[in-house]
């Protein structure tokens, strides 16, 4: 097994991996030429060159007829999910009480890393990447073709091609990052009418899935915290049609959000999987300082979600206005909906829950519930 960024063990198999190529090489240039990977379910063919000089330069034009993204692999079936279903304790509201006021020592504490980014490699050499995939599986049911067309000169990543395309996923991004300055800088933009992340969580490639993402951010910094503070631009959503898996939902989110989401739906702590009705929502992000307008909004089969509130990434505290209801009709009453609330407070490492009488969810976030879908 090996570890991943989420922090999820994964099963690489027991048939070890075989890599051929024919080695070409002169004065001036290496090349694998006819190369061809097999392992750990996947395959990955094409030609890599490097040509010698002051900027070495790296030429890669690679296909896959199969790519398994191991880091969501280790993610359950809906039969794991279902076995794994458990009853929480009586009385139980989450993993902790949240109810404490953190300390101004825990007010002190930071979750975003303050560590530099390693990106002094990117002068190190120019290069291309130009990579093709005909089925990029998170789960054998759960696939899509991708197209990736990367280019690294003089210091600068920049992307002329980022679009997948599949049966749950499907869109277009574009990236940029820039380190010829003293403060590195980041463009992303996303048009998606099916987002990737889906994919971490997905219990199952629905047809009916409908949704529409759009984001645009940019940010400078040579830390993550850095980037944080300096984020610029919005992300919007709406989508309907979706089953979620309250695991995957767990590995994604942590220990503290998930607590948090438990709170807002406890259904999540006793059943496997979450069906999304509808969700909505659109995050203004202005020098870090991100604000939660009008709201985002959830429908679940049985529980009414909403949220909005700032966020602010340069000191990392919260000021959220959390509210959510057991359905008992078709609609949402956007006069159910203004009522006294729950607000999350402290900050991103020590974060509490209390109750805010004054703070409602206003109709601006009631009228995005339904997402217009």
């Amino acid at each position: 097994v090996v570890g991943d960024p989420l922090d999820v063990e994964t099963d690489v198999g027991e048939d070890g991996y075989r890599m051929f190529a024919n080695l070409e090489a002169g004065s001036s240039h290496v090349a694998l030429e006819e190369l061809r990977f097999d392992g750990g379910g996947s395959d990955i063919q094409g030609r890599v060159a490097l040509r010698l000089g002051e900027i070495p330069q790296i030429d890669a034009h690679l296909r896959s007829e199969k790519l398994q993204l191991p880091f969501t692999r280790s993610l359950p079936t809906q039969a794991e999910a279902k076995s794994s279903q458990t009853q929480p304790d009586e009385g139980s509201g989450g993993n902790a009480d949240w109810t404490t006021p953190p300390g101004e020592a825990q007010l002190a504490q930071r979750v975003i890393p303050n560590t530099q980014l390693p990106l002094d490699w990117m002068h190190d050499f120019d290069a291309v990447l130009r990579f093709d995939v005909d089925r990029a599986h998170v789960r054998e049911d759960i696939h899509a073709r991708m197209a990736i067309d990367l280019v690294l000169e003089g210091g600068v990543l920049a992307s002329r091609k980022l679009e997948w395309l599949g049966p749950v996923s499907e869109g277009r991004a574009s990236l940029t990052v820039d380190s010829r300055h003293d403060d590195n800088r980041y463009h992303l933009h996303l048009s998606s009418s099916r987002l990737p992340l889906v994919w971490f969580f997905a219990g199952q490639g629905a047809p009916t899935y409908q949704a529409l993402y759009l984001a645009d951010l940019k940010a400078v910094g040579n830390t993550a915290r850095e980037i944080a503070s300096s984020l610029n631009g919005a992300l919007l959503f709406k989508g309907k049609g979706i089953r979620v898996n309250n695991q995957g939902i767990d590995v994604l989110l942590g220990a503290t959000l998930t607590s948090i989401m438990d709170r807002m739906n406890p259904f999540t702590q006793t059943e496997p999987y979450t069906e999304l009705e509808c969700h909505a929502g659109a995050l203004a992000f202005d020098q870090g300082l991100m604000e939660i307008i009008p709201g985002m909004a959830i429908r679940t089969e049985k529980v009414d979600m909403a949220v909005l509130g700032v966020i602010d990434l340069r000191d990392e505290s919260l000021g959220v206005t959390l509210k959510s209801r057991a359905r008992k009709g078709l609609g949402i009453s956007a006069g159910k909906l203004v009522t006294p609330n729950l607000k999350l407070a402290g900050n991103l490492a020590n974060p509490y829950i209390t109750v805010d009488p004054e703070a409602v969810v206003t109709t601006g976030g009631a009228a995005i519930a339904t997402a217009g879908l």
